[in-house]
């Protein structure tokens, strides 16, 4: 289970790379990430936050609690992710990919393909919170496109 100790409406931000990244890196870039979620705050306030590659593909960012991430803290954590990946060489702003599960694979495909995919399933990218990410991870494509 993701961030179990996160409440169900947990807010969640999903930003997933175009391209698979290695174990190697991963560990490296979680301890970077920890490092900006410890330090994480809305107008001078602490979040409540952690963060984390959930796959090779997809870091997942999530805060709850009394102080809640403000426009100034979303626009921060965004500057801290287009910085991590120019650092690493790493794209997690290609919204024309999305990342599908091909009979238990994982695939990246280009969004105008999803049509001829409709049996097959969707990584949800935007999930509402954290209890849509835990249990609705991958949704069909054709529930998804309607």
């Amino acid at each position: 289970m993701y961030f179990p100790s996160f409440s169900a409406e947990a807010k969640v931000w999903v930003y997933q790379l175009d391209k698979p990244i290695s174990e190697d890196v991963l560990a490296e870039l979680n301890e970077i990430i920890n490092q900006f979620v410890d330090k994480w705050s809305s107008h001078g306030a602490k979040l409540k936050a952690e963060g984390m590659f959930i796959d090779e593909y997809r870091l997942v960012l999530c805060t709850e609690g009394n102080v809640e991430a403000s426009g100034c803290s979303i626009d921060s954590s965004v500057r801290f992710i287009k910085e991590l990946g120019q650092k690493y060489n790493l794209n997690f702003f290609n919204r024309m990919q999305v990342l599908i599960d091909d009979n238990g694979k994982k695939e990246l495909v280009h969004f105008s393909l999803l049509k001829e995919m409709m049996e097959k399933r969707i990584y949800q990218p935007s999930p509402k919170n954290l209890s849509d990410l835990r249990n609705n991870e991958t949704l069909s494509i054709s529930s998804y496109l309607n």
